[in-house]
């Protein structure tokens, strides 16, 4: 767990600096053919890395599908690389099967519906998802209107190399940072400060004001804002959703974030060409209200996570009391990775 911020918010490292690259790359290939071809290589690295030699499954999930001699075999191989052999029970294989057992009783059906049916089964997760989706939806439009406005300035190369280079402090800095402050207070106040940034663009761009690179530097720290909030939501998003449902409840956030990509090239083709600051109003509008939305969510910072829907059952909304009691205590600390054995000393 202490770990889980640092590893959430720097995975997205590469991305920032591929950014950077990929505005040279545009600027040395100006055929859109080409620059297709060249942007292409990486994804062959990506198919050798996302293999199942390198990446290994969660073994609370393979534990949920009833693959218990696969989980058994992750946990002794992820105890015996990090020297913690003496944290896991004697009788392993039981302990598992008794989480199986408990999921099958809670979730007996595995029909598509019925597991889509679950990310709205209690009023949990009823506030969860219902808040999630329309703040992913909104963040899209955040991220995406940025670069779109690269036409309104000189040199649209250097323009992205800058947002490039923003990203990597928001990918980089944000790990401590959130993993002190808490999901809610960072993503609150990066986007209330984002909204804060779009404005003072909007009164310089209505007032006349014109400084290039004045307009560059505020741009950027609004994009930093941005992707930190983005960074952090998709790992917060995470640990919302119950290691049963987590797979489902960050595809459907994701699936938004990617749907809402979309509404900004049509807003932008359908206001007027004139009033270059609406667009920036309605995303400004946009961030306040995202940051409204997550204060009604509850903080998960160094809590544990969610296992079970029935787990979602027990816990309440109000104030932060995001884990009040782990539903299966003994269990889940196996797989969680806090020290247990059935004697209760260190083999």
């Amino acid at each position: 767990m202490p770990m889980r911020s640092t590893y959430g918010v720097c995975v997205s490292l590469p991305w920032a600096i591929m950014i950077s690259l990929l505005a040279g790359l545009g600027y040395a290939c100006p055929d859109w053919r080409m620059f297709q071809l060249a942007g292409s290589f990486p994804t062959v690295l990506l198919l050798l890395l996302s293999n199942p030699l390198l990446l290994k499954e969660s073994p609370r999930w393979l534990v949920t599908r009833g693959r218990l001699k696969e989980a058994e075999a992750s946990l002794l191989g992820v105890s015996k690389w990090n020297k913690t052999t003496y944290n896991l029970p004697d009788n392993l294989m039981g302990v598992l099967e008794g989480i199986h057992a408990k999921d099958c009783e809670e979730e007996p059906s595995s029909s598509f519906l019925s597991h889509f049916k679950s990310l709205v089964s209690s009023p949990y997760l009823r506030r969860v998802t219902g808040i999630l989706v329309p703040v992913w939806l909104m963040q899209s439009c955040l991220y995406i209107s940025i670069p779109l406005s690269a036409d309104q300035f000189h040199s649209p190369y250097v323009y992205m190399a800058v947002l490039g280079v923003a990203e990597i402090p928001a990918y980089s800095v944000t790990a401590p940072i959130t993993a002190r402050l808490g999901r809610k207070k960072f993503l609150i106040g990066g986007l209330l400060l984002a909204c804060a940034l779009q404005i003072t663009v909007v009164v310089l761009t209505v007032t006349g004001y014109r400084n290039y690179w004045l307009q560059i530097l505020l741009v950027a720290l609004g994009y930093t804002m941005i992707c930190s909030v983005y960074q952090v939501n998709m790992l917060f998003c995470g640990e919302l959703f119950p290691t049963s449902i987590r797979s489902l409840g960050t595809s459907l956030s994701h699936f938004t974030y990617n749907a809402g990509e979309i509404i900004p090239p049509l807003l932008k083709i359908a206001l007027p060409a004139g009033l270059s600051w609406l667009p920036l109003t309605i995303y400004a509008i946009l961030a306040g209200l995202a940051a409204f939305l997550i204060l009604l969510l509850p903080e998960t910072n160094n809590k544990p996570l969610l296992q079970t829907l029935g787990s979602s059952q027990v816990h309440s909304l109000e104030k932060d009391n995001f884990v009040s009691k782990p539903r299966y205590d003994s269990v889940q600390n196996n797989l969680e990775g806090i020290p247990h054995s059935t004697t209760g000393q260190k083999q």
